[in-house]
């Protein structure tokens, strides 16, 4: 058949599965992404479901857009209504139809991690906190209390569950050590409820409640819970040892009716428990469907035998909370392909090892391999310019993929500059950048002599220009650009940062270059682009800060840059 062929047995089988639940072990590089494809297709095809009658969900919405891509190739007539979903959009989509069943906003905005921690900021004397009270910066407080809140959304724990435990804590208290942590439980319970009740009033949400609440709704609304059962003939879902305690509950409500559940996954790359996810979920999921059909993927299309053998070698030692031993079956991958063997370089520093991967790469140039086949991986970003430095020494030109700061990009640090010169006039760095930067263009040799003669007076850049100003010694551009500042500065008082920022840049005669550029040259259309984007940052902070000044934007920036 079309849709199973050049795949292996096991592959065919799992594209074919009939009916029921089902799991599919899928070792890495076992080709689980073209099982989840080719069965959508082959369900579609054999008509045994409608498109829109398939439901898949994954992690990432390039992942999603991948799969749906692998569809339309895969049918006859191309693009089909396929619901191929991450699980914060199909709760988002969920809950944006039935916003009204629950009482929540129908236009309601999706708050990022970062803004959850703005938004509690500015709610924070409203916490009644006091075993918490943050002693120093709060910013590292909020952060922890934010992933707190999340955890409890991921677990399916609500601000009415919470509180019935912390009373119970407090009930059941003898000592004071246990009376002291139930008043701290107590008080995290309270936090979590106002910061719930908050978040409904302002009409915001954040990822976790896309799940808590689209369980919430089926909950409380059994007939809007059955329509979407009646829905979704056959579900499936991938990567699927990731998922939390909620996700994992949500893809049960909706397979309820007609038990098609196809889970794909692996336990042995389960990497996100720190983010709230339940290996118990595919460990547990023979125990929760005992008539599951159970198939093992081992075959490995992407590695040597070598570099799976040392892999599998590893794993094991994870035994016996595998599934490998839980379910008696057989995980080891045969690879199509040989290779050399891994080999594992001890160091005792940064600076070292990088000096020995560098030697490693010079040694496999001179053996003929072409620079362009050989790949280094760094675990942080900040890795690459100690790793550049030791190819350089070797000889070896080197391309990083790591991608520019949007901060860093010239015409984003046009606005930076303005905006923190409006916010500290103090900040003789800021305004040397403004003056020097894309939108007044003034002699860096000559701010740099003014700069100097700032810092010989210990006063700053501003302060001096304007001493130098009111003694007619000044030039009238670097007058006019003073007075500019002063405007905006004064104009800051009333507007928000949005419209502050773009009376700037229009007034400027900025965008008007911009958009000149921009139909000149594709370096013109970029940086337009990245002005696009600047304003995207600016557009979400108005809409979750109660005080959308200039000050409090740069708080948030910096805040923002400082998370990265």
């Amino acid at each position: 058949m079309e849709h199973t062929k050049d795949l292996n047995t096991e592959q065919a089988a799992a594209v074919m599965h009939d009916k029921g639940p089902a799991l599919v072990v899928a070792g890495a590089g076992t080709g689980k992404t073209t099982v989840i494809t080719r069965r959508i297709a082959w369900l579609i095809a054999t008509k045994r479901a409608k498109p829109e009658e398939i439901l898949a969900l994954t992690f990432t919405d390039k992942a999603a857009r991948e799969m749906q891509e692998r569809v339309d190739q895969l049918l006859p007539y191309g693009f089909v209504s396929t619901n191929i979903l991450t699980f914060h959009a199909l709760g988002d989509q969920i809950l944006r139809d039935n916003a009204l069943e629950i009482g929540i906003s129908t236009d309601f905005k999706v708050m990022s991690t970062f803004q959850q921690i703005i938004f509690l900021q500015e709610m924070l004397g409203d916490l009644g906190l006091d075993y918490y009270a943050p002693l120093g910066n709060p910013y590292e407080f909020l952060q922890a209390l934010c992933g707190h809140f999340s955890r409890l959304k991921d677990e399916c724990v609500g601000p009415a569950e919470y509180q019935q435990f912390a009373t119970t804590l407090a009930k059941k208290a003898t000592t004071p050590e246990e009376r002291q942590e139930a008043a701290r439980v107590a008080e995290l319970a309270g936090a979590f409820a106002i910061y719930q009740a908050e978040q409904r009033k302002a009409g915001k949400l954040d990822f976790g409640d896309q799940i808590s609440l689209t369980i919430e709704l089926f909950e409380v609304r059994s007939n809007i819970l059955a329509a979407y059962q009646s829905r979704y003939k056959y579900i499936l879902v991938d990567e699927y040892q990731d998922t939390n305690l909620a996700q994992n509950r949500l893809v049960k409500m909706l397979s309820n009716k007609h038990h098609n559940i196809m889970v794909v996954g692996d336990d042995d790359q389960s990497i996100y428990r720190f983010r709230g996810a339940a290996i118990t979920n595919i460990l547990g999921f023979i125990d929760e469907y005992p008539k599951a059909k159970q198939l093992v993927l081992n075959q490995n299309y992407r590695s040597s035998q070598e570099i799976l053998d040392v892999s599998y070698q590893l794993i094991t030692r994870n035994n016996p909370d595998r599934l490998e031993v839980r379910n008696n079956i057989d995980k080891k991958l045969v690879a199509q392909q040989h290779g050399p063997h891994p080999e594992l370089i001890q160091t005792q520093s940064l600076v070292e090892e990088m000096q020995a991967v560098a030697a490693k790469v010079a040694g496999l140039i001179a053996t003929g391999i072409a620079p362009k086949q050989i790949a280094i991986l760094l675990r942080k970003n900040k890795q690459a310019a100690a790793m550049m430095v030791a190819l350089e020494k070797e000889g070896i030109l080197a391309e990083s993929s790591q991608r520019s700061s949007l901060f860093a990009l010239p015409e984003v640090k046009a606005l930076l500059n303005f905006v923190a010169v409006l916010s500290d006039p103090k900040d003789s760095a800021a305004m040397y950048g403004l003056l020097a930067g894309d939108i007044y263009t003034f002699d860096l040799s000559e701010l740099a002599r003014l700069s100097a003669q700032a810092h010989r007076q210990r006063v700053s850049l501003q302060h001096y220009l304007k001493e130098l100003a009111q003694q007619e010694q000044q030039e009238p551009r670097l007058e006019n650009a003073l007075e500019d500042i002063a405007t905006y500065q004064e104009a800051a008082r009333e507007l928000t940062i949005g419209q502050l920022l773009y009376k700037y840049i229009n007034e400027q005669g900025y965008l008007a270059r911009l958009l000149q550029e921009a139909g000149e040259s594709n370096r013109g259309a970029e940086k337009i682009q990245h002005i696009a984007h600047f304003f995207g940052l600016v557009t979400e902070f108005e809409s979750i800060s109660l005080d959308p000044t200039v000050y409090h934007f740069w708080e948030y920036l910096a805040k923002m840059r400082a998370s990265e």
